[in-house]
């Protein structure tokens, strides 16, 4: 429930002038369905109410506006706790991702797709959470990824270029070597000659 919401409800409220006893009851049918809700998405309600108990709270609220305030306040800090809570869960599924892409850069198969069937979740969902919380589409950041490795092996001169290229998931030499002249503004080979 939003605020926007709770503030039609209350305004019928005082339009048809509810008792105080009736908006206390509302109220407790609130907090349990709240409860409830927490619950369902897997969250723990105690860590809202901590030590308090909201029915006694609620019971020995002496006027109507201090009603309203405690449950504006419980509102308010449902959809701030459901809202971190959110973000942390989707924080975690990007750096399950992230973890996914350094463990399996080198394997050609992965894919945003690939990635998201792991995570148990749509490729567009992943997506859409990568780009929010890296600031960067997956594929940039595959690409990126590979290509800092690349930058590695090509400090050893005994790994010939087309090994470098397999080595961070590139079967053909010759697009490994375009895209990291499109990342790096050198070819492979002129990469090694610079930091040799």
């Amino acid at each position: 429930m939003s605020l926007n919401i709770f503030n039609d409800i209350w305004s019928e409220f005082d339009n048809k002038g509810f008792t105080e006893e009736f908006i206390k009851g509302w109220g407790l049918e609130l907090i349990a369905l709240i409860t409830r809700s927490i619950i369902e998405i897997g969250e723990n309600a105690d860590i809202l109410f901590k030590e308090t108990d909201p029915w006694r709270q609620i019971s020995d609220l002496p006027t109507k506006e201090k009603l309203r305030d405690w449950m504006e306040n419980i509102i308010n800090t449902v959809c701030e706790y459901i809202s971190l809570s959110k973000s942390s869960k989707n924080r975690k599924l990007v750096d399950m991702a992230v973890k996914l892409i350094q463990d399996n850069y080198s394997d050609l198969d992965i894919s945003l797709n690939s990635i998201a069937e792991r995570l148990y979740i749509t490729p567009s969902y992943l997506s859409a959470l990568f780009k929010s919380e890296m600031g960067i589409t997956f594929s940039d950041y595959l690409t990126e990824y590979r290509i800092e490795k690349a930058k590695e092996l090509l400090k050893d001169v005994k790994i010939k270029i087309y090994e470098v290229a397999e080595a961070v998931g590139y079967t053909d030499q010759h697009y490994f070597s375009k895209v990291f002249k499109n990342i790096t503004s050198f070819t492979p080979k002129e990469y090694r000659e610079k930091i040799l």
